[in-house]
């Protein structure tokens, strides 16, 4: 399985000025370095939890269908399609309630076949999911999550690790843990 993402989030959770009010300022300060400390801090805190944050479109692609499809980065919005190749090679796109259902009420999302899923080309990448997963806007972003991501780049921003202790545990809570869901 691989999964990238297609098109990044086109907001942050938190705006420079809320960081900014967060920080100690001394003069000199870059609000240029800022923005750019608030986009790493937002993609390290959804790397440790295994979400989208913002709004974000993601290509998942596997080799073949698997009993059922674990749909990683947390909340997801809408799939934009399930397409696979068949065993003549031709592309199949595949509908919801008629060929696959959606389980999207939990963490994790779960795609699984009405009957069976259909035979697939024997190649890599044969199967191909596109979503959207995230929040949505910014102001759904919980707080807890906004107030790691500016302790984050409180951290970045002076190079002290003193509030690690903090930003775990407000990150912690929304870990999926997406392997385990897989796996177990």
């Amino acid at each position: 399985m691989t999964i990238e993402r297609t098109t990044d989030a086109a907001t942050e959770p938190v705006t420079a000025a809320q960081v900014t009010d967060a920080l100690v300022q001394s003069e000199g300060w870059d609000s240029a370095r800022i923005t750019l400390l608030i986009e790493a801090a937002r993609n390290a805190m959804e790397n440790i939890t295994d979400r989208s944050f913002i709004t974000q479109t993601w290509t998942m692609k596997l080799d073949s269908f698997p009993d059922v499809i674990y749909v990683p980065k947390g909340k997801m919005l809408t799939i934009t399609s399930l397409k696979y190749d068949d065993s003549d090679g031709t592309e199949q796109t595949l509908v919801v309630t008629t060929d696959y259902l959606l389980a999207n009420n939990s963490r994790v999302a779960r795609i699984s076949p009405v009957t069976s899923w259909p035979s697939t080309l024997a190649e890599h990448d044969s199967v191909r999911l596109v979503y959207t997963a995230g929040y949505g806007a910014a102001s759904a972003v919980p707080g807890a999550i906004k107030e790691a991501i500016i302790a984050k780049v409180e951290q970045l921003y002076s190079g002290k690790q003193d509030n690690q202790d903090m930003v775990d545990a407000l990150i912690n809570p929304y870990k999926i843990f997406f392997n385990y869901c897989i796996n177990g």
